[in-house]
């Protein structure tokens, strides 16, 4: 379950107790709750009321790991099936996907509808929103397959796209 606390442990709250799995927690963009990943489905639960919300669900996925919102609060990057996608940060549109082809119908940028260079798994934003660090699935001599870190621009690609369509 999810607790919030002060930086010196105290004000200890439960804001969830439903016992399940919980991962990718982040505070929402006014900081006003946190957003996280539950199975397949996005929620997002308030500080002040303990409301807690489904945003959406992505129940054709076979693994759904992350749900990141950039800082700004302009994009999403989501890794669906170890495939990255980044999408407006529209909540209408983020619930109105069913299939996985409505990613791709829906993504601004064809590179990132899905990113097919490397397997994602866990995109994180930098903090003005211009790059992805991802940590992807490599190949390390001597040993197979290992995880590594990569970083790349995004904001001039999503930019560039947006003036072509």
């Amino acid at each position: 379950d999810i607790w919030v606390a002060n930086l010196d442990g105290s004000e200890l709250t439960q804001l969830t107790d439903d016992g399940t799995a919980k991962s990718n927690l982040q505070w929402t963009i006014d900081g006003s709750g946190i957003n996280y990943i539950s199975g397949k489905c996005v929620y997002s639960v308030k500080l002040a009321d303990k409301q807690k919300e489904i945003i959406t669900c992505f129940n054709f996925a076979e693994y759904f790991k992350s749900y990141e919102i950039s800082p700004n609060g302009e994009q999403i990057a989501i890794s669906i099936d170890n495939q990255l996608y980044i999408l407006p940060n529209d909540l209408n549109l983020i619930r109105s996907i069913s299939v996985r082809g409505d990613l791709t119908k829906n993504a601004p940028c064809p590179d990132f509808a899905p990113y097919l260079r490397n397997f994602v798994k866990f995109p994180r934003w930098s903090s003005d929103s211009n790059s992805l660090a991802m940590v992807i699935m490599g190949v390390a001599s001597g040993i197979g397959s290992a995880d590594t870190i990569q970083v790349i621009p995004v904001t001039s690609i999503i930019r560039d796209s947006r003036r072509q369509s």
